[in-house]
């Protein structure tokens, strides 16, 4: 008699490689600052792998965002600028290891209050991440279809679908709305997509409305470049005219929504998630 093995061992065995997967990725930037780096690894006595990740005692940019709507909270262009600023730091060093995120979403970027009192951002979930070489390109689709390239929607893409990832990010923080369907609510993956893939943004009426500078206006422009070829690089957006504000102005970021005190994180099996209510 055949065994067939049930879905739901399946799923368990699914998971526990996407994790060990995860793990050597994280082994392999363990010397990038800006991330939650691997701890340790164990299975607990179901046979479960686990990872041991460094805790974020102040909560995730989605909290952040949702205080913002409710008008909890503010995000001025300093604010924005160092968390933009840090988050590309990070991810140059990641490039640099062959490393692409690949789910750069708000619930992926968290905060930390140090030791000294200092607030830190980290990038986290590299469950989705790929390691490439220079000039190899991904087909598979994947992570969460607000934050997708055009490029990734198409099935080619490389490490500048994480440059383009950042621009939505950068979008939100300045207007709170996705780009590209800023008063409408799309109902479908396909609806999204497709404003992804056609439409535009007008910069003119957004930095009307948001009182917004004309270099972070150009930022986001040049990060939200359909066009791959034609994308700000990472190291281009480091340099940036917009960041001089960080020398100028405070660069401090909001008041934290949520604080607990420090511990460490067991992260265990679970489904990744494809789809973020943000």
């Amino acid at each position: 008699m055949n065994f067939q093995p049930s879905s739901s061992l399946f799923l368990a065995q699914y998971c526990d490689d996407l994790l060990r997967r995860e793990a050597a990725l994280l082994r392999r930037i363990s010397d990038v600052q800006g991330i939650t780096h691997l701890l340790s690894t164990f299975e607990s006595e179901d046979g479960c792998f686990h990872l041991l990740i460094d805790f974020c005692n102040a909560g995730s940019l989605h909290d952040r965002l949702i205080a913002s709507r409710a008008k909890l909270i503010t995000f001025s262009e300093e604010q924005v600028a160092n968390i933009i600023h840090t988050l590309a730091n990070t991810l140059v060093a990641c490039h640099r290891q062959r490393v692409v995120h690949l789910d750069i979403t708000p619930s992926n970027i968290l905060f930390h209050i140090n030791s000294s009192g200092a607030e830190e951002v980290k990038l986290t979930d590299f469950g989705m991440a790929e390691i490439i070489e220079t000039g190899q390109m991904l087909y598979d689709r994947g992570g969460t279809p607000y934050y997708n390239s055009p490029e990734v929607i198409r099935g080619c893409y490389d490490h500048r679908a994480d440059i383009w990832s950042l621009g939505v990010i950068l979008h939100l923080l300045l207007t709170n709305t996705f780009p590209f369907f800023e008063h409408r609510q799309k109902s479908s993956i396909t609806e999204v997509y497709n404003a992804i893939l056609t439409e535009e943004i007008d910069i003119g009426a957004i930095r009307k409305e948001k009182e917004l500078s004309a270099p972070v206006c150009d930022l986001l422009l040049r990060m939200l470049c359909k066009d791959a070829d034609k994308r700000i690089t990472l190291e281009e957006v480091l340099h940036h005219p917009w960041f001089e504000i960080l020398h100028t102005g405070s660069g401090a970021p909001p008041s934290p929504i949520i604080r607990n005190s420090p511990r460490k994180v067991d992260v265990s099996v679970r489904p990744r998630r494809r789809v973020t209510e943000l």
